[in-house]
């Protein structure tokens, strides 16, 4: 504003209350809060009681479909500028929460536009949870714009919204009907839908050669609140009613919209794609661009206009990828694989589904023959009887050829389905793995049996190997007898299988099966190596205390690979990194006196990093002791990243509270890069300081201060100087340098 003026100062207040109390959209609020600040950022000073009354307007931005088609350069100075007010307003936890949520957002943009990797250390935050984007069959994005009017302006907002259809059963009235659940504006908006039930059923109609059922389903948006207008969504709502209509046909071969692509177009009778309003153009490419969306697809008549705004947008965002497909008709949509998930399912499987659904309405003869019939067709099948991947849908594994077509099922109910899909199988035991052991071009299955349930039978053999076609390689249980020196009374135990994979971990040519395998009634855990044509376990490395996940890289870069361990060490009470050497890591770990082992060789770790509670951890768990399910634990290593993982691992962990999480950067040299604090632990370290439970703000200095309380083996004991295990570097070879030289630089 040219000079300060609190008549207009307070006029442009009222408007933006006006606009948020007026708004259901967050993006409106925070819009209308930012353009609040940019017109009064000069006299701040003079009008820090407004600012501190509008800042308890700022929006939750947990969901991301909220800040999809954020601008991350402008979002940063929004951001920055909030920083500088809530100092001058001393502004209060809630408003500090929003900073840390709005911080995190920002983040999650960045690294959707690949721009997460310039970050300055202290800057890298995870996301997590529910902040992440979901995924749903029968799902796809659609991009939208809201419309920002003001006393003295009008503009526009681009944003992305979640399309979903839903099949509600079958449509008596002759004609295919989807109906909206959302609200809609418009002079057409009783009757919008009409012409998309049409094209999607021609589709339907050509694909079952015009022997088909009338369907009908409803449209929805993710967003409750959300109101559409226009016809921009009609191909995205055409294409996904023809889809589900596919799926209730009962067809052995149907599709699915990727629900990562983003489409924009409308549709005539005929199927033709028709261009949208050309203003908007540039918000919706803006709204796919600044998110996690894979493809664009758009009129082809207005490709190029869309393909010169991402042109555009790349200028100062080169590291995004936006690939943007033109389609003039809607069928091709269908020819992109990029675009549609293509599901098939064997025929004998796909014919016994529909038999059994019908079991109690066909008559007993009838019945008969069609069982018959499958029972003649058994002899055949897929053409490639190879097994590459598995999924998981329903109470079933459902083991697949690399084309897609189901080759087998497997009942593993319906909790473990939902629990490996929740995860994406980020976290998910290890169920089923496929290796060729003959080199015949066919894969065997790999079947881990303990993870499907919490008990292991005397006589339920735990892990298989056999093919497809149903010849068992191998079968055995672990069954262990590991006694420790102070608990003898300790006897053979039932082990299960937490995590396996197939690797040649030694560099010796031939790969092993390398186990995790936790003890079901105690406490000893095991990692182990099992030849895979005699089942026999070759290396043994024993640990008192929980293993979770382990990770398998060539650190050094000398053609031998390392195993890091994600461990709970019982004899100190504490979470650790285990860094073993694939040569050889048989033995046993760093038990303390309580857990020795003296009929076993010590084992002779490459490094052993403890990793202590930290205050919020320590505090948590005299607040919370009867609650506490341990400590914490140790978790599960991030995706690696060049140079260098992430471990995380649970400071602290009971019932009724969130766990509160911490990521380990760790460098390739074992060197600590940065320790990132998750939601999680920033909920819970605000909730302690304002109930007085902690007398200071846990924050980044705090974090980096407390990574000096890391302890390292050094062969004999624990030390704070960052160091290998000196009874390893003795037995590679006592003037060895390169070891010296590249763990923790400490070469001299």
């Amino acid at each position: 504003m040219s000079g300060f003026d609190p008549f207009l100062i307070e006029q442009k207040y009222n408007e933006t209350i006006r606009l948020i109390q007026s708004s259901p959209s967050e993006r409106i609020q925070l819009t209308g809060i930012n353009t609040f600040l940019e017109d009064t950022w000069n006299d701040r000073t003079q009008v820090s009681s407004y600012l501190e009354q509008i800042l308890q307007y700022l929006p939750d931005l947990s969901n991301p479909l909220l800040i999809a088609g954020i601008n991350p350069l402008e979002f940063k100075k929004f951001i920055e500028r909030l920083e500088i007010i809530s100092e001058v307003v001393d502004a209060d936890k809630e408003i500090e929460l929003k900073l840390i949520q709005y911080k995190k957002s920002l983040f999650l943009i960045n690294s959707w536009v690949g721009e997460d990797q310039n970050k300055r250390q202290g800057d890298v935050i995870q996301l997590e949870g529910e902040n992440k984007p979901t995924y749903k069959p029968g799902e796809v994005l659609i991009p939208v714009v809201e419309e920002l009017k003001t006393a003295n302006s009008q503009a526009g907002i681009g944003r992305l919204r979640q399309l979903r259809v839903d099949i509600l059963g079958e449509n008596k009235k002759g004609k295919s009907e989807l109906k909206p659940a959302f609200g809609v504006i418009g002079k057409d908006s009783g009757s919008f839908l009409e012409g998309v039930s049409k094209v999607a059923e021609k589709l339907l109609s050509v694909s079952k050669k015009g022997k088909h059922k009338h369907w009908r389903a409803t449209a929805s948006l993710s967003m409750s609140h959300a109101w559409h207008a226009g016809r921009s969504a009609n191909l995205a709502l055409a294409s996904a009613f023809y889809c589900e209509m596919l799926k209730a046909e009962e067809m052995a071969e149907f599709f699915r919209l990727n629900p990562a692509i983003c489409v924009s177009g409308d549709v005539d009778d005929f199927g033709n794609v028709l261009a949208v309003e050309e203003k908007s153009l540039g918000l919706k490419t803006e709204a796919a661009f600044f998110s996690w969306v894979q493809v664009l697809v758009v009129p082809a008549e207005q490709l190029e206009i869309v393909q010169n705004k991402v042109r555009e947008l790349n200028e100062h965002f080169p590291n995004r990828q936006l690939p943007v497909f033109g389609v003039s008709k809607i069928e091709e949509i269908f020819y992109d694989r990029r675009l549609t998930i293509h599901q098939k399912t064997d025929a004998i499987i796909h014919n016994l589904r529909r038999v059994w659904k019908r079991k109690f309405g066909v008559a007993s003869g009838i019945m008969l023959m069609i069982l018959l019939s499958i029972i003649a067709r058994l002899v055949y099948g897929p053409v490639d009887r190879n097994p590459t991947y598995v999924t998981y849908e329903g109470e079933y594994a459902e083991i697949r050829n690399k084309s897609g077509a189901i080759l087998e099922e497997v009942y593993v109910g319906e909790v473990f389905v939902e629990n490996f899909n929740k995860t994406n199988g980020f976290e998910a035991a290890t169920h089923i793995v496929f290796f060729d052991i003959d080199k015949d071009g066919v894969n065997e299955i790999f079947e881990n049996t303990t993870v499907l349930s919490n008990t292991i039978e005397k006589d339920n053999k735990a892990f298989i190997i056999r093919s497809l076609d149903g010849d068992t390689l191998l079968k055995r249980d672990f069954h262990l007898d590991i006694r420790f020196d102070n608990h003898p009374y300790v006897k053979e135990e039932k082990y299960g299988i937490r995590k396996f994979v197939i690797a040649d971990i030694n560099s010796d040519g031939t790969e092993e099966v390398i186990m995790l395998l936790p003890v079901i009634d105690f406490f000893s855990q095991l990692l182990i190596t099992m030849d895979i044509q005699t089942g026999e376990i070759t290396n043994k490395y024993i640990n008192a205390g929980y293993m979770r996940e382990f990770l398998i890289r060539d650190l050094d870069g000398n053609g031998t690979n390392e195993i890091m361990l994600a461990a709970e060490l019982k004899a100190y009470n504490s979470q650790g990194l285990i860094v073993l050497d694939g040569n050889n890591f048989h033995g046993s770990g760093v038990l303390g006196d309580r857990y020795k082992k003296s009929d076993f060789p010590k084992a002779k770790e490459i490094a052993v990093i403890l990793i202590p509670q930290t205050i919020l951890g320590k505090v948590m768990t005299n607040l919370y002791s009867p609650e506490t399910i341990l400590y914490g634990m140790p978790r599960y290593f991030r995706e690696r990243r060049e140079g260098y993982f992430s471990y995380v691992v649970d400071d602290h962990k009971s019932r009724g509270n969130p766990t509160s999480s911490l990521i380990y950067d760790f460098y390739d040299d074992l060197s600590l890069r940065s320790i990132i604090s998750t939601d999680s632990y920033d909920y819970m370290s605000k909730q302690l300081y304002k109930e007085g439970h902690i007398n200071f703000e846990i924050d980044a200095l705090y974090l980096d201060t407390y990574r000096d309380s890391l302890q390292y083996w050094n062969g004999t004991e624990f030390q704070s100087e960052p160091t290998l295990n000196k009874k390893y570097l003795e037995a590679v070879g006592e003037d060895s340098t390169f070891y010296k030289e590249f763990f923790f630089n400490t070469y001299e």
